[in-house]
């Protein structure tokens, strides 16, 4: 399918930020019925982006399964190509290269020509997967509505938190929801659930929650920067970051609906936070906070993901699809 770039030419006067915002829609000329319906820009719900080692780029979706593009091309995974997950949380590669996926239907690996699906009757303890982490091994962590496992190339081993209060609304306790997981340049894994987040050294659990100084019990991305400062997003949209033992809140939580999604670190240091109903912002080195509008080319109140690729073209996602940018200090 050929697509059509239809381009605005934004500059902000944010830290002279240079940005050329690039919306993806749908060429109609040239698409035959046997091509998947494709418009990335206004059906498609993103959930995560990821580049693998080959530069294919992969987008998952909330409802609409999993989107790969090469560069030129978009490709939309089918039924028929035994894929059948329509919800897609998380993407990863492993050290072969197969792309691993997180799907409310299981687990799936990819290896370039075949899916493989794995779910409870192989040893997991959900089949709703939340999150998924590699780490610096080679072992695959998957976070699950009810907990953890770790799979080495043979076999399932379950990863047991500490015990949560349960919750009776979703009849499970609150730290078995698993959804994000980090493992820290000092090799500590950090989990964050429902009930907060669990930072495990190796033989120890450190339980950290809002008593402790943290803006909400409900985590959604924990994100380690260049300088080692361990972020948390939180579904309250709110967003702090971790400093000699001490939680320093860069957005605060909204009474309004916000829910702040993911994290990321450009090529400068600053730190990027996609929040859901709240657009997007930037903290920078020296600690100022800026808001991206649409009215600056940004597409959508409502992001979910960001991710630079190996062309220097930063990718962004979220409810009304995707569009990318390049930027400039």
């Amino acid at each position: 399918m050929n697509l059509k770039k239809i381009s605005q030419l934004i500059t902000l006067s944010y830290c002279a930020c240079f940005m050329v915002f690039t919306v993806f829609a749908q060429e109609q000329a040239g698409v035959t019925e046997k091509e998947p319906e494709l418009e990335m820009r206004r059906k498609m719900y993103i959930s995560d982006i990821f580049q693998d080692s080959k530069e294919m780029l992969w987008f998952g979706t909330y409802g609409d399964g999993l989107v790969s593009f090469d560069g030129t091309d978009f490709n939309k995974f089918e039924e028929e190509q035994g894929f059948n997950a329509k919800h897609i949380r998380s993407i990863e590669e492993d050290k072969n290269g197969k792309i691993w996926l997180a799907t409310s239907d299981g687990l799936y690996n990819f290896n370039g020509k075949n899916f493989t699906t794995f779910t409870r009757e192989h040893g997991l303890p959900h089949d709703d997967i939340r999150s998924l982490m590699i780490d610096r091994k080679g072992t695959i962590w998957v976070g699950t509505f009810n907990g953890i496992s770790r799979y080495d190339g043979l076999e399932f081993t379950s990863f047991a938190l500490p015990e949560a209060d349960f919750d009776y609304v979703k009849g499970i306790s609150k730290n078995q929801i698993i959804n994000c997981m980090l493992e820290d340049d000092s090799g500590k894994l950090w989990f964050g659930t429902d009930k907060g987040v669990y930072v495990y050294d190796g033989s120890k659990f450190n339980h950290i929650t809002v008593q402790d100084g943290l803006s909400a019990d409900e985590v959604n991305d924990i994100f380690e920067d260049s300088t080692g400062k361990v972020w948390f997003a939180m579904r309250n949209g709110a967003v702090c970051y971790s400093e000699e033992n001490n939680f320093i809140e860069v957005l605060a939580g909204r009474a309004i609906r916000a829910n702040a999604t993911h994290i990321y670190e450009d090529d400068f240091g600053d730190i990027w936070l996609a929040v859901e109903g709240d657009c997007l912002y930037r903290h920078n080195k020296e600690g100022e906070l800026n808001k991206f509008f649409n009215r600056q080319g940004c597409i959508s109140h409502t992001l979910n993901y960001s991710l630079k690729d190996k062309n220097d073209l930063y990718w962004f996602g979220g409810w009304s699809g995707l569009f990318s940018c390049r930027i400039e200090q």
